[in-house]
């Protein structure tokens, strides 16, 4: 687990539920995002003419294995590169034309860095409320007369 990288890697028993449930649910209960990861094949991300979720429903070309939508209009499509190359993927191999989507920052590094600040402005809040209790405790007070 890196709580940096905002990743860790388990084992998902098959009596707990199906995967989908255990995401969910582990998303709810860290407050982190949670995604499957597919190590198989390559995978490209593409942007598609209208939207993404009609894209991904229409049926697969041979050698794609996984058609994911990422938001509106960019698509992550799992491939096996030795059915199929990138490039005769992008060249009339689905119904609508499709373009390479510009490089994205890791979603990892990202919500990382959005834990880390977050984590860093909290302790800096309660720095700011520890360091006047902390004054008045070690203040010299003086002497009281009954």
């Amino acid at each position: 687990m890196s709580l940096v990288m905002s990743q860790a890697e388990f084992d998902v028993d098959a009596d707990a539920g199906s995967v989908s449930e255990v995401i969910r649910e582990v998303a709810k209960t860290t407050g982190f995002a949670c995604r499957r990861v597919h190590t198989q094949g390559q995978s490209l991300d593409v942007l598609v003419p209208g939207n993404a979720r009609d894209f991904i429903n229409q049926e697969r070309p041979h050698g794609v294995e996984a058609m994911v939508a990422l938001n509106k209009q960019m698509v992550r499509i799992t491939y096996d590169a030795k059915l199929i190359g990138a490039r005769d993927l992008l060249r009339n191999t689905f119904d609508a034309e499709i373009t390479v989507a510009p490089s994205r920052p890791y979603a990892e590094l990202e919500s990382g860095g959005k834990h880390v600040r977050r984590t860093a402005y909290i302790t800096a809040f309660s720095a700011a409320l520890t360091t006047p209790v902390l004054v008045l405790a070690w203040a010299p007070l003086p002497q009281a007369y009954f």
